[in-house]
């Protein structure tokens, strides 16, 4: 097999991590439409709800950017290949700046929310998470998700892919539970065994094209069983 070309390799480079931008830059595009909308419109499923998701989405975006930037580090620190290393602090500085574009719109956009009344903030503060709640199920797609990352990452076929089916069942969008469904349904039986190869291969899958939202201690967890 030839050796790729500089060009060649920096394409491969954009086909990998271009994605998470493209999500930045319609959150970005969107901010000041969706700060009219903030201010002028009555959402029905609430004002504490929407800071909620708005706040999650920041912490997603923000958490997707860090191991972008981990990852040109780490080809920084690999490649011989001056270009190579040149594109990927370019693409580096591009992210840090993105960042703190990020940061500014989101808190734009929550700034416009109205503020809840006393009531409402003492009714709802503080907000219990679900790992607050005993050994009741999760309630949210988000609970629902970390759970199934949990038996995810304790090789537990069953209840991993029963989590994620209840999470599609909230959430049908909801980051990539639904893909994650399906992988494991394909490779259920490949699955059963804890000391299958097969674990690895599902976790290379998922953090090479299901990772968006994420929890970063999955993330961790999978790179190091790899």
């Amino acid at each position: 097999m030839s050796e790729k070309s500089s060009p060649e390799i920096v394409l491969e480079y954009i086909k990998v991590f271009i994605w998470p931008f493209l999500a930045v830059g319609a959150v970005l595009w969107l901010g000041g439409d969706l700060k009219e909308i903030l201010e002028t419109r009555t959402v029905k499923i609430g004002v504490l709800e929407i800071g909620n998701r708005i706040s999650g989405l920041d912490s997603t975006l923000q958490n997707t950017l860090v191991v972008q930037k981990d990852n040109l580090n780490k080809i920084i620190a690999l490649s011989n290949n001056e270009d190579v290393k040149k594109y990927a602090q370019l693409n580096i500085d591009s992210i840090e700046s993105t960042q703190k574009g990020i940061k500014k719109d989101i808190q734009t956009i929550q700034g416009a929310l109205p503020q809840p009344s006393a009531s409402t903030s003492e009714k709802n503060d503080p907000v219990p998470t679900e790992t607050q709640v005993g050994n009741k199920p999760p309630t949210t797609a988000a609970g629902w998700e970390a759970q199934g990352f949990d038996y995810l990452l304790k090789r537990d076929i069953l209840p991993a892919l029963d989590a994620f089916t209840q999470a599609e069942k909230v959430w049908p969008d909801y980051h990539n539970v639904s893909e994650i469904k399906g992988l494991l349904i394909q490779n259920q039986a490949a699955l059963q065994s804890k000391s299958s190869e097969k674990w690895k291969e599902i976790y290379q899958e998922i953090l090479s094209k299901y990772s968006w939202g994420m929890p970063s201690s999955a993330r961790l967890g999978m790179q190091s069983q790899l």
